[in-house]
């Protein structure tokens, strides 16, 4: 009888563009996927989470949950679904879940990905630095770890979007404080010990991306982009954030989404942030060495200005790549080479 209502259901909603997807168990969905490498793993497990998350059904979420990590015992007395993300390291949905009289944020991880060694990193070796330094973080509670998924809960934090006017300024504050705790010896002991996934600035998701086509358009310049990278990998390295924008920055000084942290050259923060005021249809004739002067000049280290420029100018046009159409990026992408062929 259930399987002919469905077939009802499946009939009736189709041509309106609706798709029903049947999980009879979490024991089947286990048992079907456990065979599989990781990236299907990965690709089936996303489809599905999205699907019972669009569903609101925390219960097969749990379940699911339980399955995959079979140390997971959390007594689970509420749960909200609270937004979606776009990483490829983790689910596309976050959830509130309380327990007992603590609320905590949950975000569950591909075990297999970079990003989980990232933020182990970060939160066991520098996260008190940070927020020394007077940047607010939410700490993390609670890690289960399974073959295929790991979670992470962390203090859920009420969440208050940065004032339009001083949006700009707070961003680039973020930036600053990050290399001026770079500066500081116990930063440098730090990395000293760090591994080479955390100090390789060619890991970052957008240089990723963009690497290739960026290597292209140099050339057609004469510059070189290996020489460039050899170039860059010589300035000072600094706690980089690596997704510092709006969707991650907050009022009362809070920086969450460390997914992306790294030890890069310095630089790349600046040139990631200014990326993204790029996307909001800032800055319409903006000068790229103004607008460096004004935010970075007073606080870089006279003897490492000529090669922050490098690796920012350096960086930005390897970002603005992913989004080109743009005519604001367009014009960039002549005028960067220029200025990068005079820090040469």
């Amino acid at each position: 009888m259930k399987l002919f209502l469905r077939k009802i259901l499946i009939r009736t909603l189709q041509p309106f563009g609706f798709y029903i997807t049947y999980y009879a168990s979490a024991d089947r969905v286990y048992e079907s996927l456990r065979q599989y490498p990781n990236l299907i793993q990965e690709y089936e497990l996303k489809r599905i989470f999205d699907t019972i998350t669009i569903a609101g059904n925390h219960k097969f979420y749990n379940e699911l949950i339980s399955k995959f990590i079979p140390s997971w015992n959390l007594s689970i007395q509420e749960s909200t679904f609270i937004g979606f993300g776009a990483g490829e390291s983790s689910l596309s949905s976050f959830r509130k879940v309380k327990l007992s009289n603590k609320n905590l944020h949950e975000k569950i991880y591909f075990s297999s990905h970079q990003d989980l060694k990232r933020i182990g990193w970060f939160h066991k070796n520098v996260s008190h630095l940070v927020q020394s330094y007077g940047i607010a973080l939410p700490s993390v509670y609670e890690i289960y770890s399974g073959d295929a998924i790991t979670v992470v809960y962390s203090d859920y934090v009420d969440l208050k979007q940065l004032d339009t006017i001083s949006k700009e300024e707070n961003l680039v504050r973020f930036t600053l404080r990050l290399y001026e705790l770079s500066l500081t010896e116990e930063f440098k002991s730090i990395i000293n010990n760090a591994s080479p996934s955390i100090t390789d600035f060619k890991s970052h998701f957008e240089y990723k991306r963009n690497r290739e086509v960026a290597k292209n358009l140099l050339g057609e310049h004469g510059i070189s982009l290996e020489s460039l990278e050899e170039q860059v990998s010589k300035t000072r390295y600094v706690l980089t954030h690596g997704d510092i924008q709006e969707t991650n920055a907050f009022q009362n000084h809070v920086l969450i989404d460390w997914d992306s942290v790294g030890v890069f050259p310095v630089g790349l923060d600046a040139a990631f942030l200014l990326f993204y005021l790029f996307l909001d249809d800032k800055n319409e004739q903006l000068d790229i060495l103004n607008w460096m002067d004004i935010h970075y000049k007073n606080v870089i280290q006279n003897s490492e200005w000529q090669s922050f420029q490098l690796s920012f100018l350096y960086f930005l046009f390897v970002f603005i790549q992913r989004r080109i159409k743009n005519n604001k990026l367009a014009i960039l992408n002549n005028e960067i080479p220029v200025l990068l062929k005079e820090k040469l």
